[in-house]
């Protein structure tokens, strides 16, 4: 069996987790590639120079028809047009549009795989096209909320922008009608609780399996080292060590200031 993930970026907690399942894969025996705007890996295990992201001149052809399809896809442009500005001038973490100027489904490692496993696809695929056009199995393995939410990556910005219900609701029917295409699919989560927020949404409706699996780490560089690190940072033995990690303490979901806050009540010294 041939599995081929894909995912917008091999950085960022998505492209990471991605890359290790892909090398968990591999280290179990299974055919696994990856595909990313930066980083292809085929199924041998190779890196390749991967030019089906790199810019082409189109033919007299294509630039014809792709003056026809902007003429008759007002709707699209407005979408996206919106979308960007958005992005730049609210203050809101991520928002994505439905659509993509790759047609990742005719990637070679994707025609040749019997498996795809999404990641983060924001900017890789289509949802108008890509799951009526790739009739292979699909395992959707969720780092977000945004396969299901609409423009939003984060409930939090879901709720708070209201003025963009409605632009948000035209994002998800594009979502739901294009979901609704897979063929076989099964949707993965690390959390109970995003799992459960998955089966709730109607994006997903008519799928049928849902599991959660954890993350995976490489259990050679992760493991318990309490008493090496003690000692090579001058920790005592009887000193408490609370680790905190987040890609940016500015990002208000990731509590950075609701640990301040509980560290405020511990009376006892603390270092930070």
């Amino acid at each position: 069996m041939k599995i081929v993930h894909v995912t917008s970026s091999s950085k960022g907690g998505a492209g990471i987790a991605a890359l290790r399942l892909h090398h968990a894969l591999r280290a179990a025996g299974v055919a696994s590639a990856y595909v990313s705007k930066n980083l292809t890996i085929d199924f041998d295990g190779k890196l390749i120079e991967d030019t089906f992201f790199a810019y082409k001149k189109p033919s007299l052809v294509q630039r014809v028809m792709g003056k026809l399809k902007r003429i008759f896809s007002i709707v699209s442009r407005n979408l996206e047009r919106q979308v960007a500005d958005m992005q730049t001038e609210w203050d809101v973490e991520m928002v994505s549009s439905p659509y993509s100027n790759f047609s990742i489904d005719k990637h070679p490692l994707l025609l040749q795989s019997d498996v795809v496993n999404l990641h983060m696809v924001t900017g890789m695929l289509s949802y108008e096209t890509f799951f009526s056009e790739c009739r292979k199995p699909i395992v959707w393995t969720l780092h977000d909320m945004n396969p299901f939410l609409g423009l939003f990556h984060y409930q939090g910005d879901h709720e708070k922008y209201i003025s963009a219900k409605q632009l948000d609701t035209v994002v998800q029917k594009i979502k739901v009608e294009g979901i609704s295409k897979i063929n076989k699919g099964a949707i993965v989560s690390p959390s109970k609780w995003l799992l459960t927020a998955a089966q709730t949404s109607k994006v997903f409706k008519q799928i049928q399996s849902f599991t959660t699996i954890a993350n995976g780490i490489d259990l050679q560089v992760f493991q318990p080292q309490a008493a090496s690190l003690r000692g090579r940072f001058g920790i005592s033995k009887s000193e408490k060590v609370l680790l905190f990690v987040a890609a940016a303490l500015s990002v208000e979901r990731k509590g950075g200031q609701l640990l301040l806050e509980a560290l405020e009540q511990i009376s006892f010294p603390i270092t930070l």
